[in-house]
């Protein structure tokens, strides 16, 4: 099961669902960006991550009766091996 209950666009198939991992399928600039919602006294913690390192990182926190959220957007160079 995916940590992703939506996915908009994979455009040349280099996202992996299966390992919510994405391999570029050839070189090139790639943009990731990822939308987050937190329910009434929830919390959610959502990173982008490149070669095992943290690049962005976001937080949000539904106060008592509020729903929060937040978006957070990352640019990578990346090389196809």
């Amino acid at each position: 099961m995916s940590a992703f209950e939506r996915i908009v666009t994979n455009e040349g198939s280099g996202f992996h669902q299966n390992q919510d991992v994405f391999i570029a399928p050839q070189s090139g600039v790639y943009v990731f960006s990822s939308t987050i919602m937190c329910f009434p006294n929830g919390e959610v913690l959502a990173e982008i991550v490149h070669n095992g390192n943290p690049v962005t990182r976001i937080y949000c926190h539904g106060d008592s009766g509020r729903h929060d959220q937040g978006s957070q957007t990352a640019v990578f160079k990346m090389n196809y091996w």
